[in-house]
C-alpha cells in the first residue's frame, strides 16, 4: 500500500514537473517576442497577414497597391514611397507602419489644419478593412490576416471577462446619460438644410460666388466649389473658422491648383487644359484609351466642383479620308466625352440617341465601336 501510494505521489510530482517545465517554455516564447528587434516582429507579421492599400476618392481613385514594407510615407513629393498629387496633400503628409496587430496611420506634417480621421473600420473572419480621410482623400487599407495569427491568443479567465463586459455596460450607459442630459441643457443646432440657405448667403456676401455648401454622403455639411487661388483659399479657411461652419469638411480647390493636378494626372503634354465660362475644358488629340478612362474619372471626382468640358477626340481621321460607314454617313471624327458624339465629313454632329437622315438611332458610342438601330436590325460600326 505506501509502495502503490509512492507511484502514485511521484506520477503526480512528475505530471506538475511537466506542466511546470510547458509553462517556461510559454513565458519563454512570451519573454522573445517581447525582446525581439522590430525587423524579426515586422517579417514574422508578414508571414502571418498581406496587406493593400486602396485610394477611394481624389485623382488617384481606383488606385492601390500591395504593402509588402515595414513603413510608407505617403504625400504629394516625389521623395514619398506613395504618390498623391491631390492639392489637399501635404509633400511629406503621413506615414504607413506596420506593427504586430496591423498596420497603423499617423500624421507627418508639423501642422495640420485637418487632422487625419479614421472613418470606420470593418472586420470579418479573415480581413480587417480600415478607411482613413487623410486630409480630402480617403485610403483604405484591407489586411489578410491568417488563421495562426490568432491561434497563439492566451484565453482570459472567465471572471475576467465578466468584469471587462459590466465595466463597459456601466461606461456606456453612463455615456448615454451624460448625452441625454447634455441633449437637455444645450439648445439643438440647426438643420443641415437650414445651414445650408443661410450659408449661400453669407459666401456671396464674403465674394465666394463658386464655392457652396452641401449634404455629404453621411448627412454632415460639406463645403465645396472653386477659388482663384491658393491665398482666397486661406481666406476662406478663416472666414469659416469665425462662423459657425468651422465644422463643415473643406473640399474647395484653386483653379490653377486643379489645373496643374490635372495636368499631372492626365500626363499628356499635346492637351490644353483652361477654364472657359467656368467649366474646365481639356482639348486635344490622342489615340492613348487611358487617356479618356482618367479624363471620366477626373469628371467623376471634380462632380460638384466644377464641370469637365471633355474635347479631346479619341479617333481623328482628318491625316486620311475619311472612312465611309453602313450607314450613309462619312464619319470624320470621334468624340469620347461627357457627352460623347461624332462628326461627319459634312462637319455635322451626333450624339447618342440623334437619328440619322435614313432613320437610323445611334445606341452607343464607345472608343472602338459606334452602335446604330435601322428598324429591327443592330448595325455596329468598327472605328479601327
Amino acid at each position: 500500500m505506501a509502495f502503490a501510494e509512492f507511484l502514485s505521489g511521484f506520477a503526480t510530482r512528475g505530471a506538475r514537473a511537466d506542466m511546470q517545465g510547458e509553462r517556461m517554455r510559454a513565458a519563454a516564447e512570451r519573454f522573445a517576442g517581447l525582446i525581439s528587434s522590430p525587423a524579426v516582429l515586422g517579417a514574422a507579421a508578414r508571414a502571418q497577414s498581406r496587406a493593400t492599400l486602396f485610394v477611394q476618392s481624389g485623382l488617384h481613385h481606383r488606385a492601390s497597391i500591395e504593402l509588402t514594407a515595414d513603413e510608407y510615407l505617403l504625400g504629394s513629393g516625389d521623395d514619398c514611397d506613395i504618390i498623391l498629387r491631390d492639392a489637399c496633400i501635404a509633400p511629406q503628409h503621413c506615414r504607413l507602419t506596420r506593427a504586430r496587430s496591423g498596420f497603423s496611420l499617423r500624421d507627418a506634417r508639423a501642422t495640420a489644419s485637418q487632422p487625419i480621421r479614421l472613418q470606420g473600420t470593418r472586420r470579418t473572419a479573415e480581413t480587417l478593412e480600415s478607411a482613413y480621410d487623410i486630409g480630402g482623400v480617403v485610403v483604405a487599407v484591407l489586411e489578410q490576416v491568417s488563421a495562426s495569427s490568432t491561434a497563439g491568443r492566451v484565453e482570459r479567465p472567465r471572471t475576467l471577462r465578466l468584469f471587462s463586459c459590466a465595466l463597459l455596460v456601466g461606461l456606456l450607459l453612463t455615456a448615454i446619460a451624460f448625452l441625454a442630459a447634455r441633449r437637455l441643457v444645450e439648445p439643438q443646432l440647426p438643420d443641415v438644410a437650414g445651414r445650408i440657405a443661410r450659408g449661400a448667403a453669407a459666401l456671396a456676401a464674403q465674394g465666394f460666388p463658386a464655392v457652396r455648401f452641401r449634404s455629404g454622403p453621411r448627412g454632415e455639411l460639406e463645403i465645396g466649389g472653386l477659388v482663384a487661388d491658393a491665398p482666397e483659399q486661406e481666406r476662406l479657411r478663416g472666414w469659416l473658422a469665425r462662423t459657425e461652419y468651422r465644422d463643415a469638411h473643406f473640399k474647395v480647390q484653386s483653379a490653377a491648383g486643379l489645373i496643374d493636378q490635372v495636368r499631372h494626372a492626365l500626363a499628356a503634354a499635346d492637351l490644353q487644359i483652361g477654364f472657359d465660362n467656368g467649366r474646365l475644358r481639356i482639348e486635344g488629340t490622342t489615340r492613348a484609351l487611358p487617356i479618356k478612362r482618367r479624363i471620366r474619372m477626373i469628371a467623376d471626382e471634380l462632380q460638384g466642383v466644377v464641370e469637365i468640358d471633355d474635347r479631346v477626340a479619341y479617333v481623328d481621321m482628318r491625316e486620311r479620308p475619311p472612312k465611309p460607314g453602313p450607314l450613309p454617313v462619312r464619319i470624320r471624327d470621334v468624340m469620347i466625352g461627357n457627352p460623347s458624339y461624332f462628326r461627319t465629313d459634312t462637319g455635322a454632329q451626333y450624339y447618342e440617341g440623334a437619328v440619322l437622315p435614313d432613320g437610323a438611332v445611334v445606341l452607343a458610342i464607345e472608343a472602338s465601336q459606334i452602335h446604330f438601330r435601322l428598324g429591327d436590325k443592330v448595325v455596329v460600326y468598327n472605328l479601327d
